[in-house]
């Protein structure tokens, strides 16, 4: 929806969104493992691609870059920070006897990771702008507005990948600075930096833009757009009713994959009715050890307070309701699996003892009425 020519809606859009009242819409979408997923598969696509483009295959720095795709949505300080490419740089290296460093000796290992601003989750349920700013006086009515539309998308995509190729054909150069951009970047003193930057940028948009995968993703996220969004649990009961008729089918990935067979499935724990193939599987897993940092039960998905999680670092990151839940099911199990036969000889045994001395009191308590 495009606000630029309605201002008697403005308003109340304004008195939704300020003072975060918005998240309360985008929140939900945060945890969302189908978006995380559609954008983690776009834009290590491209990350890989436009680095066999530019003649740094996966042969090179392939040992010394971890790249892990979309990371998170953020909210980030500052209106117009749209995205941001984190890059974790830890350099190791061989010491002489007097404890100094060998010259040559150093080793590069590198995490890239791309996040981007929760504002865009609002233009997935279909708004194109954001409203930054509003101011009503005698004089009448005026805003600001930050553009969030698909196209912005895309173009910070583009931005973060093109700091992602900077940091990664510079990971063993020995400078402090790697990438920098025009629009945050210090180009008094990095000006060759800042206008590769611009460069990349408009490369990477124009490769993804002419590509097949861009039209699939935009047709996922428009779709999702023009349709009134389903819940959750909606999604969750249309999955796990084809999986059970199913079974040999992925739980998340049934529209793309093929059947197969059914030991080459795998499921967790707290959820074993439902299956994933190893790829699927080894995505969830990192989305679930991302929500572990972050405040979000791992079974019912609701965020809540740091200090009220329950279990060990080796169990399920839990709210006090599930957490109880899961350990009245453990102790059932656990009774269930430690029942021996001689238990229930033993409990026979006990219950005909203890009749037979009820039926002796009664014999006794007639005897001395008579």
């Amino acid at each position: 929806m495009n606000i630029s020519n309605q201002s008697a809606e403005v308003k109340l859009l304004w008195e939704a969104q300020k003072n975060g009242k918005w998240k309360t819409l985008t929140n939900p979408l945060t945890r969302d493992y189908e978006i995380h997923s559609q954008l983690d598969n776009l834009i290590t696509t491209f990350y890989w691609k436009f680095r066999e483009r530019k003649g740094v295959p996966k042969e090179i720095h392939n040992s010394e870059i971890d790249f892990q795709g979309f990371k998170e949505f953020e909210d980030f300080p500052g209106e117009n920070k749209m995205g941001h490419c984190e890059f974790e740089l830890n350099i190791t290296f061989q010491a002489s006897d007097d404890n100094k460093k060998i010259k040559g000796s150093e080793t590069y290992k590198a995490k890239i990771s791309i996040s981007l601003s929760q504002k865009y989750l609002l233009n997935r349920l279909g708004m194109d702008e954001f409203i930054t700013d509003y101011h009503e006086n005698e004089k009448g009515r005026s805003w600001t507005t930050l553009s969030i539309n698909f196209n912005e998308l895309i173009s910070t995509i583009a931005h973060e990948l093109a700091h992602a190729y900077q940091n990664t054909i510079r990971i063993n150069n020995g400078e402090r600075v790697k990438s920098q951009c025009a629009s945050s970047g210090d180009k008094e003193n990095y000006p060759a930096l800042v206008a590769e930057h611009t460069a990349l940028t408009s490369e990477i948009k124009n490769m993804i833009e002419n590509s097949s995968e861009y039209q699939e993703f935009k047709e996922w996220w428009s779709n999702k757009n023009s349709q009134t969004m389903k819940s959750k649990q909606n999604k969750e009961n249309t999955v796990s009713s084809f999986n059970s008729n199913n079974p040999e089918f992925c739980q998340l990935c049934i529209c793309k994959k093929n059947k197969g067979k059914k030991e080459n499935f795998y499921c967790f724990p707290h959820e074993p009715q439902k299956k994933y193939c190893f790829e699927c599987m080894e995505k969830k897993k990192a989305v679930t050890s991302q929500q572990k940092l972050r405040n979000i039960c791992q079974i019912c998905q609701r965020e809540i307070k740091e200090s009220e999680f329950f279990g060990s670092a080796k169990e399920l990151k839990t709210c006090q309701n599930c957490w109880q839940k899961e350990q009245v099911k453990t102790k059932q199990v656990n009774q269930q699996n430690n029942w021996q036969p001689w238990m229930t000889w033993t409990a026979v045994i006990g219950g005909g003892v203890l009749a037979g001395l009820i039926i002796c009191k009664i014999i006794k308590a007639a005897k001395s009425k008579k």
